[in-house]
């Protein structure tokens, strides 16, 4: 089984959905984890069903038979990189700290951030757009 990990910012959208679909579409060879580089001490406590922010990403995974409401979100250290066949960032490249930009890393540009937050429509149009780089894994 490889491992891949999703590192977005915040850890409670973008790299969720890319977590949730891999996980679920593509189990058979991968699993996946996410993480975030600007994670808040609360969102690692709270469950996302608690977070107004994730409220959108919960609705539209939960469209397609994903739910991630118990979910939280995960801040990103150099010990979650270990023993990992693939790393995928999916936020902008002045997210990115100095100190992870020594890993060999892959890009998802047309995936990064989307202005404001997260609603029902960016959710889509996320899951679309990952799930179509997922077929190429």
């Amino acid at each position: 089984m490889r491992k891949i990990i999703f590192i977005c910012k915040r850890n409670r959208f973008r790299s969720q959905i890319a977590k949730a679909l891999t996980n679920k579409l593509l189990s058979d060879n991968w699993v996946a984890e996410s993480y975030g580089f600007l994670v808040r001490p609360e969102d690692e406590k709270n469950p996302f069903s608690n977070n107004p922010k994730v409220g959108e990403t919960i609705k539209g995974l939960k469209e397609i038979d994903i739910d991630i409401s118990d979910g939280l979100s995960k801040q990103l250290s150099s010990e979650n990189l270990e023993d990992v066949n693939r790393i995928v960032v999916l936020t902008e490249e002045e997210d990115i700290p100095d100190w992870f930009k020594k890993y060999d890393y892959e890009h998802w540009n047309e995936i990064k951030n989307f202005p404001g937050s997260p609603t029902l429509e960016k959710t889509r149009r996320t899951i679309e757009l990952v799930k179509k780089r997922l077929e190429t894994l």
